[in-house]
């Protein structure tokens, strides 16, 4: 899905290919007014050049009841009921053929995709306003 800033006072015209979701909008746009936050979602400034984190966007879908991560290369999905999982290129729709790479890669994300889905069920009972 594309996103687009457009201040030219505040930014300059570049294009990124990072992988990305709704909950970076607002440090994004907090980030470049440079206003003082504080962030308690998995949103990440996505002019921050100095942040390490990996360009990932979390997935959920209430009415399949799938869980899943998206990267720049890969889709890694889990069903919560069956526990079925799918691990897709984004490049090709197609599944990511099996070898000792591309199974780290999916073990990871799957790793991955359990901590976001973990972390997500904690928020909801302790992420409250202070």
């Amino acid at each position: 899905m594309p996103l687009l800033f457009y201040s030219p006072k505040f930014i300059l015209p570049k294009r990124y290919n990072n992988t990305c979701s709704q909950v970076d909008v607002l440090p994004s746009i907090a980030g470049l007014a440079k206003a003082s936050y504080r962030n308690t979602t998995f949103g990440r400034n996505l002019f921050d050049s100095a942040s390490k984190k990996e360009n990932v966007a979390f997935i959920y879908d209430d009415a399949l009841h799938t869980i899943g991560i998206i990267n720049d290369q890969y889709y890694y999905l889990r069903n919560l009921n069956s526990n079925n999982e799918e691990f897709l290129s984004m490049l090709t729709d197609a599944a990511v053929p099996k070898n000792n790479i591309t199974d780290s890669i999916k073990n990871h994300l799957q790793k991955l995709t359990l901590a976001y889905y973990e972390t997500a069920k904690y928020m909801l009972l302790n992420n409250k306003k202070k």
